[in-house]
């Protein structure tokens, strides 16, 4: 997979970077003018958050919009014996901590990319980035939408509609998890059926509609 890294000053960067995305769904950013006390300083408080009781507050709620996955899913991660490349639950890393099959990460998008694409299936939310890099790699996804997030319900009821993935209803439907292992085969065959050009066929469908949109009536 290559990964752009994109100059934010150059003349080209906005073409650049979308390309990149188009094609990988990432890109890597440099000479941008955000500044790095403030990126240091959001990632700090993300990890006070984190490891601070406060965090019980923001558990996955249906009333709610957003919602944080309890370390109740990683022993259940961990009962399922497979070797699970954790990102997220432990802000802070430093180096990777290996807890039997559990295998906590720093924070590093070479890394998670990597891990992602030798991975033989993803669980994460809804949200549809990462949703479409996993069915662009042809791995299957059990996705757990944040409870209230109506386009990550969707995503992640289309994604079981299609055969790629399940759908759990929340944070507490980690039930799922062991039928979602069991499966992994089926799925992985269906996706192997799974052809992407880019997103060639999208954005030629929408000049197509853009073109008759523009014609006189």
């Amino acid at each position: 997979m290559n990964v752009a890294v994109v100059d934010y000053t150059a003349p080209d960067a906005a073409q650049r970077f979308t390309a990149s995305l188009r094609e990988t769904g990432f890109a890597v950013l440099v000479n941008h003018p955000l500044p790095m006390d403030l990126v240091r300083t959001t990632y700090q408080e993300w990890a006070e958050l984190f490891d601070s009781p406060a965090v019980e507050r923001y558990l996955v709620d249906p009333g709610g919009q957003v919602g944080w996955f309890p370390p109740t899913m990683a022993e259940t991660l961990k009962a399922t014996g497979i070797e699970c490349r954790i990102y997220g639950m432990r802000r802070g890393l430093e180096a990777e901590v290996v807890e039997g099959n559990m295998r906590y990460q720093p924070f590093s998008e070479d890394k998670f990319i990597d891990d992602l694409a030798t991975s033989r299936g993803v669980i994460a939310g809804g949200g549809f980035t990462l949703m479409g890099e996993a069915v662009y790699l042809h791995k299957p996804m059990l996705a757990i939408p944040l409870a209230g997030q109506f386009e990550q319900l969707m995503n992640a009821r289309y994604l079981a509609r299609e055969g790629y993935g399940l759908a759990a209803a929340d944070a507490a439907e980690l039930g799922l998890l062991a039928g979602f292992v069991e499966r992994l085969p089926e799925l992985a065959a269906r996706l192997a059926g799974y052809q992407q050009d880019g997103n060639r066929e999208l954005l030629t469908a929408v000049d197509h509609f853009l073109t008759i949109a523009a014609q006189p009536r």
